[in-house]
């Protein structure tokens, strides 16, 4: 490794967590210093006085003159630096925490470098800290070839040659091609080599393997396409990546305090229901017909949940599962269901002020018939109910006995919930469900609903305010998995609800993960709703379950079958 300093760039969203954590983790400063390039830096994690100084860096043009008008940049010059031989200046002592954006880094380490241009001397501004090891949290928001993020990496990498590590607890969902930045910034010339662990794992070569998984999960996929993707990805991944859990040890101490909850899982059944099977059973055939014409007759039902265009299909059934009174509305034509649909009312010109369904005459027309009825609603009811009675309360120290950063207008009891849904239909109408029984209830408990089309700066207050804990702050907020399930953290609620499940195991563990986070000071309670007869429900989880269906799962009379093992 050559010599440097150790850069950390996370997104935004997640900075104040990480300048607690560097605080907290109160480095001996005798052999480290951590400090941070941001708007607002702690005093514990000032940047030493001028430290661009540190580092004698000299710049030297490849070329003694460049064309007129050339803009020249930091691939244009050799550089080297002069490592201080004082240990309490080395560079290896400072760990150094920005964004993604680095406005602030790059500004305050710009060099003044001299270069010739059409013949005549220019002095440029040219970045150029000596990075060793640089690292990027939550790098699968970090897509594509270029971008900040990507192109400072390639010049430390290209500059320094320092190792660079890309880290995520987000599972990729969709595009195997989200990797091709980290695919490109990792590869090494010694890969070349045929005996090496990474010979061949090229930007190139991860195109076809995301070739392969797109045959692999298309709704007419054969067994043979499947097994055929899976071998490639193991050989691909295998020596690229690291892969940490929340049972992983350093020195034998686990490398999280994350707790370890046992999700309950609870059937939904309710005494209404008969009065709605009919209907249900007639959507039920409806999404059948359609996801057998688009897997052949004969197929089987493998591909339903692993391939996205068919498990869409299934929203309608997912929403019943929630409100089985919503079929009146589904077969009328009255709802729509799928996602872009929704999305597209939502997003409708004359909502353009203001995103909120429970303003929005189409979605309040149709509440009162959708809701009635809804065995989902009256247990998340009785669970916000106890959720009102918990008087547990928030400690004022951390397990090391360290302070932690009250302030007097929190209420260390207040609790809160947060529900996920697998689809945004469900997401809608269990956040105006709520707001009606809150309502009727003469609760003035607030619940809000954090959806794809808000503006990014109304998310951010919502998440903002879901975050606090003053009195007025909301108590609960309701989201899609795709919006809410992953990437934000919501651990100042210790409920979560999940309303029905999710496509993979791995992706309902991250929905809990919203909660069950580094700074969750409270007993964890997690449920997971599940409908028996639900076709959307027995698919989903004889996937999981690397089941086999037999019979006919859309079959609402018939109890649902599965091969041998």
């Amino acid at each position: 490794m050559n010599r440097g300093v150790s850069l950390i760039q996370v997104p935004s969203g997640v900075i104040e967590e990480w300048k607690k954590v560097m605080s907290e983790g109160k480095l001996n400063r005798k052999y480290f210093e951590p400090c941070v390039f941001h708007t607002s830096v702690p005093r514990d994690l000032q940047p030493p006085p001028n430290f661009q100084k540190r580092f004698e860096l000299k710049f030297a043009p490849f070329k003694k003159d460049y064309p007129e008008k050339y803009v020249a940049g930091l691939y244009d010059f050799s550089i080297t630096h002069k490592i201080a031989d004082d240990p309490s200046k080395a560079p290896e002592r400072f760990i150094i925490l920005t964004t993604h954006a680095a406005d602030k880094l790059t500004k305050a380490f710009e060099y003044t470098a001299n270069v010739v241009i059409g013949g005549k001397r220019q002095r440029v501004g040219i970045y150029g800290l000596p990075v060793a090891c640089h690292m990027v949290d939550e790098f699968h928001a970090v897509r594509g070839m270029k971008g900040p993020v990507v192109e400072m990496a390639r010049g430390h990498i290209v500059k320094n040659g320092c190792d660079f590590w890309s880290v995520t607890g987000t599972p990729l969902q969709f595009n195997l091609t989200d990797l091709e930045s980290t695919v490109d910034l990792l590869q090494r010339i010694a890969w070349q080599d045929k005996n090496h662990v990474n010979f061949c794992k090229t930007v190139d070569s991860l195109q076809v393997l995301h070739e392969a998984y797109l045959k692999a999960v298309a709704a007419d996929a054969s067994p043979a396409m499947v097994d055929e993707f899976n071998d490639m990805a193991r050989g691909f991944f295998d020596g690229l990546i690291m892969r940490h859990t929340m049972e992983s040890r350093f020195f034998d101490k686990k490398i999280t305090t994350i707790k370890e909850v046992q999700t309950e899982k609870v059937s939904l059944f309710s005494d209404d229901y008969a009065q709605y099977k009919g209907d249900i059973q007639e959507i039920a055939d409806q999404v059948k017909e359609k996801i057998v014409g688009l897997t052949g007759a004969g197929n089987g039902y493998e591909q339903v949940v692993r391939s996205l265009k068919t498990y869409n299909e299934l929203a309608a059934l997912q929403l019943l599962s929630a409100f089985p009174a919503a079929a009146q509305a589904i077969k009328s034509g009255d709802l729509r269901c799928d996602q872009i649909s929704l999305r597209k009312m939502i997003a409708a010109k004359e909502n353009e002020d203001n995103r909120d369904p429970a303003k929005m005459p189409a979605f309040i027309a149709l509440t009162s018939d959708i809701i009635k009825d809804s065995p989902l609603l009256d247990r998340i009811w009785y669970h916000f109910q106890n959720m009102e009675t918990d008087r547990n309360s928030r400690p004022l120290k951390d397990t090391a006995g360290n302070l932690l950063p009250w302030s007097q207008r929190d209420d260390r009891k207040l609790k809160k919930m947060v529900i996920i849904t697998p689809t945004l239909a469900e997401s809608i109408f269990v956040y105006l469900a709520l707001r009606r029984r809150l309502q009727e209830a003469n609760n003035t408990s607030r619940v809000v609903l954090l959806h794809a089309d808000m503006k990014s700066s109304a998310k951010q207050a919502m998440t903002t305010d879901f975050q606090n804990l003053t009195p007025r702050s909301a108590r609960i907020l309701v989201t899609p998995f795709d919006v809410g399930g992953t990437g934000i953290n919501l651990q100042t609620a210790n409920y979560t609800i999940l309303t029905g499940p999710l496509r993979t195991k791995e992706l309902e563990k991250q929905a809990f993960a919203r909660t069950n986070r580094e700074g969750q000071y409270l007993r964890l309670h997690q449920w997971l709703f599940l409908d028996d007869d639900n076709p959307a429900h027995r698919l989903i989880c004889a996937r999981q379950a690397g089941r086999k269906v037999k019979g006919d799962p859309f079959d609402l009379e018939k109890e649902l079958e599965l091969e041998e093992e």
